[in-house]
């Protein structure tokens, strides 16, 4: 358990150590980082009206409203405006989003492999270290500033371990948290839960057969 600890300090450190330019007064510039700082804002506008859960974007397309949480990911806009509710800027918001969900990929990778048959810790380790620094995040986070692509990729190992814990003793417990991981994988980033299901399906049958 104390090693497991350590691992888990040792790749937030880690990690940390890449988002240093999240620290910067100003916010950085990226593909969608400030369409989704506007679209955090009409959730949290949204959310102040009534609207639950969120379908009209009243303040968007030049203020004439968009019906786009119809189709939109709804987890990123709903955390980032409970983030606001705490008096954080959106744009800070969207940093400590993006931050924190680059961080917990790696730990949610480890946390998965150190649970798996036959993987020693030190391989969970430089595993989860090689997906939380793989150049995908990198691009996700600095280029396109995706911040709902990354609380997928942040989730997504999470369910992986909940169907290796169910194919060891299957349990009320985590048949219900493993299905509480899927739908915020789903709720994060509706596209790349979609091609994940793929493999995810894959994945049960390959531990249950």
């Amino acid at each position: 358990m104390r090693a497991k600890a350590i691992s888990i300090l040792a790749l937030v450190f880690i990690s940390f150590f890449f988002l240093g330019s999240l620290i910067r007064p100003d916010f950085y510039q990226s593909h969608d980082g400030e369409a989704h700082v506007a679209r955090f804002a009409a959730y949290h506008e949204a959310y102040s009206d009534g609207q639950f859960p969120a379908r009209w974007a009243g303040n968007l397309n030049q203020g004439f409203g968009s019906p786009v949480f119809i189709f939109y990911y709804p987890l990123p806009g709903t955390v980032a405006s409970l983030i606001h509710h705490l008096g954080i800027s959106f744009e800070n918001s969207f940093k400590i989003l993006i931050g924190a969900s680059f961080i917990f990929s790696a730990i949610s990778f480890y946390i998965w492999l150190s649970i798996s048959k036959g993987v020693r810790k030190d391989v969970a380790f430089v595993g989860a270290l090689l997906y939380g620094l793989a150049p995908y995040h990198f691009l996700d986070i600095y280029v396109r500033g995706d911040v709902a692509e990354m609380m997928a990729l942040a989730f997504a190992p999470l369910v992986f371990m909940f169907i290796e814990k169910l194919a060891r003793k299957p349990t009320l417990t985590d048949m219900l948290f493993g299905a509480i991981t899927y739908a915020l994988l789903i709720l994060s980033h509706n596209a790349l839960s979609l091609m994940f299901s793929v493999i995810i399906l894959f994945y049960m049958v390959l531990k249950h057969y």
